[in-house]
């Protein structure tokens, strides 16, 4: 009986040295993967495969996951990647339920000359200038919380502070293959889905992540290139 027990407690000695270090992270209402293992220094894939989860964009409020190596869990901040709500557009009275259904998902053009400024200020970088990096787009000087428009009418395909360097961004979806993009936001007013008109205040602007000047990011883009918006702005 002394054997087993002493041959036991060995046991129990060797499988708490062997286990796995690290924390258990409970899933809050917005979170994604990306944002997690980001957050926590983690490969996404790799996060994603230990913990047996087969579709990231799919994490439901109150689930746990296992973040090998850590010791503190962390607040790890939403991102707002959630469809619009029904309300976020009225059908006009004139149209049938089918035209109003096409109407809805349609994204309207957008083509050279018919964008309009986002806000009213002083470019203080201008497209493709940088010693480091060239700019893919411009920068506008403009006061913190300053309304950000949309610079054409389109569909809100990303809203949220996943993409590394730009803080809180917005991207259009316009006809023609045009995009707008609206980074440094002090405070996003859109969510994905949303069909928006040109004008309508989508951000509040504010400053770089790294601090500095407050400004808007802006850019227009066809297809993945990147084009002057000096040249498609009136």
């Amino acid at each position: 009986m002394r054997l087993l027990i002493v041959g036991f407690s060995f046991l129990l000695l060797v499988a708490c040295t062997i286990a796995p270090k690290g924390v258990w992270h409970t899933v809050a209402e917005g979170q994604t993967l990306y944002r997690i293992s980001r957050d926590y220094g983690i490969n996404e894939i790799y996060l994603a495969r230990i913990n047996g989860i087969n579709d990231p964009k799919r994490l439901q409020p109150g689930e746990r996951i296992f973040i090998p190596g850590k010791t503190n869990v962390k607040n790890v901040p939403a991102t707002d990647l959630r469809p619009a709500p029904k309300e976020a557009y009225k059908k006009p009275s004139s149209f049938s339920s089918r035209e109003n259904e096409t109407r809805k998902n349609a994204v309207v053009p957008a083509s050279a000359g018919k964008f309009a400024w986002p806000l009213k200020g002083e470019v203080i970088r201008k497209f493709g200038s940088g010693v480091k990096s060239q700019s893919k787009g411009i920068e506008i000087s403009a006061p913190p919380e300053t309304p950000v428009h949309a610079a054409a009418s389109g569909r809100v395909i990303y809203s949220g502070d996943g993409i590394k360097g730009f803080g809180n961004l917005i991207i259009l979806k316009h006809g023609n293959a045009f995009y707008s993009v609206y980074g440094f936001n002090q405070k996003n007013l859109v969510q994905v889905g949303t069909m928006v008109e040109q004008g309508r205040p989508i951000a509040l602007s504010g400053a770089a992540p790294g601090g500095g000047e407050p400004k808007l990011h802006f850019e227009i883009r066809q297809g993945k290139k990147a084009v002057d918006p000096l040249s498609h702005l009136p």
